[in-house]
């Protein structure tokens, strides 16, 4: 039985603006906790116990507002994870393969460390968990569910890409455009498929590749930042308002809005096979 309902303005806005602000920021005082320089044997199992509670804890809140919160899957879809990375690999894959054609981008060494994929792959996840069940799970199915899905991708976009402003050489534009291509990707993706398991697999996936794989952008820890290839791009002029690698170029911005444009297109056939209606059950 549901205590919030979206017909009460204030306590729904009230729920909405604490279970963001809760699932952001208190796992993420845990997550800054993992970057410090611990022992893996450490640092790995609380990344998974972590990421096992906030899903857990995002049931039973969810609880409150959902009328049958009692059936919420957590665990139903998890397979489904695997559908994001296959979006990211995707995305990554076009991505490189342009600059390499076009003589931008070469690998110039690899390595490998057990440990370090460990670490990183396990604490990547519960970041992607993290920002997934604040951005997406509370904001924008709260959102779409009182108003509409555009208005939910609109507001639910527009945060997850200016939460980023704290990051070092992100500026504001570096932020709408973070909004624009994954903000918007992840929010349609969760949108056409109905469990959070979709956007978590993009962004995990997303962030491992780019990050530790590849190593651009990945965060100033102690964690150790070697990549499994080493990589330079070169001769590319970047987009304006900070240097975000990859990330800051025309060539992903037009990439991640193709690939949006696709799950758009894809939900808006859905709609419209439905007369209309998208009242499909949200799996989680």
């Amino acid at each position: 039985m549901n205590i919030i309902s979206k017909d009460d303005n204030l306590a729904w806005g009230c729920y909405l603006l604490l279970g963001f602000l809760v699932f952001l920021f208190l796992p993420g005082i845990f997550l800054e906790i993992l970057w410090l320089d611990i022992s893996v044997f450490i640092r790995v199992p609380a990344a998974i116990v972590l990421s096992a509670v906030t899903l857990y804890a995002y049931k039973k809140y969810l609880g409150w507002y959902v009328k049958d919160g009692a059936s919420l899957s957590v665990y139903g879809q998890v397979r489904k994870v695997g559908i994001g990375w296959l979006v990211s690999m995707l995305h990554f894959a076009l991505m490189v393969s342009c600059f390499y054609l076009a003589g931008h981008y070469s690998i110039v060494g690899a390595t490998f460390n057990v440990e370090n994929l460990l670490n990183w792959f396990s604490i990547l996840l519960l970041a992607a968990i993290i920002e997934e069940v604040a951005l997406r799970g509370i904001v924008f199915r709260m959102i779409a569910d009182k108003w509409n899905v555009v208005v939910g991708l609109l507001v639910s976009s527009l945060a997850f890409g200016f939460i980023h402003i704290l990051n070092p050489e992100c500026a504001v534009w570096s932020c709408l455009e973070i909004a624009v291509t994954a903000g918007w990707l992840m929010g349609i993706a969760y949108a056409y498929h109905r469990t959070l398991w979709v956007p978590i697999g993009i962004h995990w996936a997303y962030n491992f590749l780019i990050g530790w794989f590849f190593g651009h952008n990945a965060p100033d820890t102690a964690l150790d930042n070697s990549p499994t290839f080493i990589s330079i791009v070169k001769g590319f002029e970047f987009m304006p308002g900070g240097k975000y690698e990859l990330e800051g170029t025309i060539v992903n911005l037009i990439i991640s809005v193709t690939i949006s444009m696709v799950y758009t297109v894809l939900y808006i056939k859905r709609r419209r096979y439905r007369k209309g209606k998208d009242n499909d059950q949200w799996a989680y």
